[in-house]
């Protein structure tokens, strides 16, 4: 029920907006802050905003009604209003020359010798030692010898309070870098930033939105091209509006105050907006079909019958329902965590996690485990047993010459999960197109790159007899790249609407 998206998420959200300081004060309403007189304009929003979990006070009775909204702070907002998991590892750089040890201790076995500059994924922290994994070692380094950040950015500390947030708001293509691997997270957001976020924002949504067009604002020409649609969107919404003597004042910033005008308004106006192709999910409650019920009681879905050779893409075949991933478990990088988001399935499993690839998934040991913490893979399979495992995995190790190792560490993955099940069916899942437009900052992500480690999976299917599922054609466009209308502002992930799509294309290719 679109209408109802945000009542109901902003309903459950205890979330806190923090100003640098780090003090807070709970409040249930607008009422309590000294600060926020009854009789000023941003009463109400200040209300809405603290009624609904996304902001707190600053200590002793104050909002800061006037103080500066962060890069950081909005990227907290937008999680808490996504409703997004914004656990997750992080990256450390090592300072100075160090042995990754076996245990969190300087009596732990020497696994190997680290040099100043080397970088290795953080997977958890435990009595000063950081659990890292550079792709073949895993183990520990005291936090003393390295400095930690978050997974994407080098000015966002692995400690900070906006860390997980930063780091969702860039992997869904919300926020983008002010620089390469920075993210400016302590830098006062801009009024064109934060239209671009919130309008980012509710295309991850799969809101309708208006078509954008020339806004009335004398310095139109200030707004960068990039921003200049989600302006105009948010106008036209009545999110945002102008100022003196018709100016927009892009590059200035935003006070607490104003911001909860904001996300009142913006959560007012996407109330009223249609979802693209709003739909229940397949598979869901009152959907005829031919169910088969379980020892346990719970319904599956009967295994397709169908003939399929080895080496070649999977044909489309007649559409299952939902229930057929109730004992899958797809694994992968940060589109499988997309998948997890959108794909709406209670039962399937998801062992996936941003930044992964195939030469560091088998050691990775940040997986989110059902008990909570995070471990190893083993640790998050348990002892569940699995019919089915999807397998994404490529984007983030794309070189010119790397298809082959790829292909190895893709082998590795395969057999140990064949280990673990040899009656299960293994997919795997194409390395998908990136958009030309950002093919400057990621340069690797060209057609002519990606195409061989597709190659590559294919022949792996043949070898392994393993299911080659071919979501690439159904991405790329005549030239090889995902359409910009189709993904992010990063370029590489799909849109939230597209990963219906996406799913479809599962129901209808089995075997």
């Amino acid at each position: 029920m679109p209408k109802q998206r945000y009542k109901r998420l902003l309903a459950g959200v205890l979330a806190a907006l923090l100003l640098s300081s780090g003090s807070t004060a709970s409040a249930a309403s607008a009422s309590d802050f000294r600060d926020v007189p009854r009789t000023s304009w941003y009463y109400d929003a200040v209300n809405f905003a603290v009624g609904q979990g996304l902001f707190q006070g600053t200590g002793a009775g104050q909002f800061s009604p006037s103080g500066t909204m962060t890069r950081g702070m909005f990227a907290v907002v937008l999680s808490r209003l996504a409703g997004a998991k914004t656990g997750g590892g992080g990256m450390c750089i090592v300072q100075t020359s160090a042995w990754l040890r076996g245990t969190p201790s300087t009596s732990g076995k020497q696994l190997t010798l680290l040099y100043p500059g080397a970088r290795l994924n953080i997977t958890g922290l435990s009595n000063g030692w950081y659990a890292v994994t550079d792709g073949t070692h895993t183990g520990y380094l005291s936090q003393s010898v390295v400095n930690a950040y978050s997974s994407r950015f080098l000015d966002v500390p692995y400690g900070a309070y906006y860390r997980g947030a930063v780091d969702w708001a860039s992997a869904v293509g919300i926020a983008q870098p002010t620089a390469d691997e920075f993210f400016s997270p302590e830098l006062a957001i801009t009024r064109q930033d934060l239209c671009r976020m919130l309008y980012q924002l509710a295309r991850n949504e799969g809101y309708t939105l208006p078509a954008g067009s020339t806004a009335p604002f004398s310095d139109q020409a200030n707004i960068s091209a990039a921003c200049a649609e989600a302006v105009s969107v948010m106008h036209q919404l009545g999110v945002v509006q102008g100022r003196e003597n018709g100016m927009f004042a892009p590059l200035s910033g935003a006070t607490r105050a104003e911001v909860a005008a904001m996300l009142q308004r913006y959560c007012s106006a996407v109330e009223a907006l249609t979802k693209d192709g709003a739909s229940e999910p397949s598979g869901s409650a009152g959907q005829s079909g031919t169910d088969e019920t379980s020892g346990d009681g719970t319904t599956t879905e009967p295994e397709p019958s169908v003939s399929y050779t080895y080496g070649t893409a999977l044909p489309q075949t007649a559409a299952v329902t939902d229930r057929y991933f109730d004992d899958a478990c797809f694994l992968g990088h940060s589109m499988v965590v997309g998948m997890r988001y959108y794909f709406h399935l209670d039962k399937a499993a998801f062992c996936a996690a941003n930044g992964l690839s195939a030469a560091g998934f088998l050691s990775y040991t940040g997986f989110s485990l059902s008990g909570g913490g995070t471990g190893s893979l083993d640790e998050a399979l348990g002892t569940r047993q699995f019919g089915k495992y999807y397998i994404m995995l490529g984007t983030n190790e794309i070189t010119p010459d790397g298809s082959e190792t790829y292909r190895e560490n893709m082998r590795a993955i395969i057999r140990y999960l064949r280990a673990r099940s040899p009656q299960a069916k293994i997919y795997l899942l194409s390395v998908l197109p990136a958009a030309k437009e950002n093919t400057d900052v990621w340069q690797y992500l060209t057609p002519e790159n990606i195409r061989p480690y597709n190659e590559r999976l294919l022949e792996l299917s043949a070898e392994e007899e393993v299911a080659y599922l071919d979501l690439w054609t159904l991405f790329a466009d005549a030239d090889g790249y995902l359409p910009a209308e189709r993904a992010t502002l990063d370029g590489i992930h799909p849109m939230a609407s597209e990963y219906q799509t996406m799913k479809n294309a599962l129901l209808t290719h089995t075997y």
